[in-house]
């Protein structure tokens, strides 16, 4: 009886995880055409705009900045953590973001292009598409703002 528990019930266990963890990482949400996130040209906000966007296109559906995973440390789905984290790179630690200046944060350059040697996110594509990456920097150009007042 042993023998075929072991025989049925861990291989059909080991697919179920397998199916999980493949269902986890997948792409869902990044892709290019996605209609699902189309942000606003200004008054942007993390609560009602950036947050969403970074959680299912970053954060949950890539499996990779999370606050499980935090590729690079970073968990892009807190904003705290947006404000605070610190990038190392050959040029030494830089910000970010940097509020009031969306062209030269480190945030949207990689959302936008290869950058300091950092590959362009999310890594291996598909990337942002143009409304969801200009919206990014727009959020920094106005401030970062957390949520409507």
């Amino acid at each position: 009886m042993q023998k075929l528990i072991r025989f049925y019930l861990i291989p059909a266990v080991v697919l179920i995880v397998l199916t999980i963890i493949s269902y986890a990482c997948k792409d869902s949400g990044t892709d290019p055409q996605d209609k699902e996130f189309v942000l606003p040209d200004s008054n942007l906000t993390y609560i009602n705009d950036i947050g969403p966007l970074f959680l299912a296109k970053c954060g949950t559906n890539s499996g990779c900045h999370n606050p499980i995973d935090k590729a690079g440390g970073l968990d892009i789905t807190n904003y705290q953590a947006i404000i605070l984290h610190r990038v190392d790179t050959e040029f030494g630690n830089v910000n970010l973001v940097i509020p009031g200046s969306g062209e030269s944060s480190f945030l949207y350059q990689v959302l936008f292009q290869n950058f300091l040697y950092t590959p362009r996110m999310p890594l291996d594509g598909p990337y942002l598409n143009s409304n969801n990456t200009n919206g990014v920097k727009v959020w920094i150009d106005e401030g970062v703002i957390y949520a409507d007042e």
